[in-house]
């Protein structure tokens, strides 16, 4: 089990990405200008994660630009 503290940031020493994945344009009309921009990073820990980010960073049409973390790598 991994518990995430919000006030910890890490210094990130490697990023792959962005991996874009556009929104379900089937489901309905919004998803049509959706995007997620995804990142695999590691820290200074050597800690690797799945993290993305809502949107393309710069129209806000597209997501609300917060940055999630997706997954953990073992």
């Amino acid at each position: 089990m991994v518990a995430v503290d919000r006030s910890v940031v890490e210094a990130l020493q490697h990023a792959n990405g962005p991996e874009r994945v556009f929104g379900e344009w089937w489901k309905r009309d919004a998803e049509l200008a959706a995007v997620r921009d995804y990142f695999q990073v590691n820290d200074e820990a050597g800690e690797r994660f799945w993290i993305f980010r809502a949107g393309d960073g710069e129209d806000s049409a597209t997501g609300s630009h917060r940055w999630f973390l997706h997954g953990l790598f073992g």
